[in-house]
């Protein structure tokens, strides 16, 4: 039987190595408009931020059950049996989704930073975030992936050691937990990233940048930086939510 971990992993890596193509791709463009349609910037960011916005909102709606999970038909998919062929494409196809729209983000973010330096340094720079980014996340998941397999490995190498036996137990015990906190972790991300994003390109959002500044301690920090962000991508996500289900229904 096929370990999920050996089945995992390539799944990982198939996304990884499209990422890295579409950054690829990105890098270029995003220079040329950078040099030639400044202007684009703007938009390209909002319209990433409310499709991040209703992806996060979409996904917690599914986690808490307002929001009904369906079960998506493949085209190659077999009769009467598990096509984790046709799986895996559904989870590969939309993880790179996201992940474009993540990426398109990331460079207009870091371009944005560096427009004024000479084009080496933005190329460069652009270069290492999309490698830091690509591999910081897939290679920290794939890690994740392996806990267990350390784990068993750790039991049957020293089945006589109290250490590593709890070593193992821990990395076996912990690997579904760490992956569905992971979940929500990437959820609520979403939700921080795209609000931010709209908060800061959208100039009838720029006044709730004040809201809880006269709060004490560190709130005001944590209303700028998490509540409000999260707030206004909510907001956005529910209502290309709403949007959505109704030109469904009319159709």
């Amino acid at each position: 039987m096929t370990s999920p971990a050996k089945r995992e992993l390539p799944v990982v890596w198939k996304i990884a190595k499209k990422s890295l193509r579409n950054k690829a791709l990105m890098i270029p463009v995003a220079i040329l408009i950078t040099y030639f349609a400044p202007w684009l910037m703007a938009p390209i960011l909002v319209l990433g931020g409310s499709y991040l916005a209703f992806e996060g909102t979409e996904s917690l709606g599914k986690k808490v059950g307002l929001i009904e999970e369906h079960e998506h038909a493949h085209e190659h998919s077999i009769p009467d049996t598990d096509d984790l062929s046709a799986a895996e494409d559904a989870t590969v196809n939309s993880a790179v989704r996201t992940d474009t729209i993540l990426s398109i983000e990331i460079i207009a973010l870091t371009i944005a930073s560096v427009v004024n330096e000479p084009i080496t340094i933005q190329i460069g720079v652009l270069i290492l975030i999309g490698l830091i980014a690509t591999m910081g996340v897939y290679g920290s998941v794939g890690l994740i992936i392996k806990m267990d397999d350390v784990g068993l490995h750790l039991r049957q190498k020293y089945p006589d050691s109290k250490v590593y036996n709890l070593i193992s137990k821990v990395l076996i015990l912990g690997m579904p937990k760490v992956m569905k906190a992971l979940g929500w972790i990437g959820v609520v991300a979403m939700l921080m990233v795209g609000g931010g994003i709209l908060l800061h390109n959208l100039p009838f959002f720029h006044e709730l940048n004040h809201l809880g500044v006269a709060l004490p301690s560190v709130l005001p920090m944590l209303m700028e930086y998490f509540v409000t962000p999260v707030m206004i991508a909510l907001s956005t996500g529910a209502g290309i939510l709403a949007f959505k289900r109704l030109i469904t229904i009319k159709i």
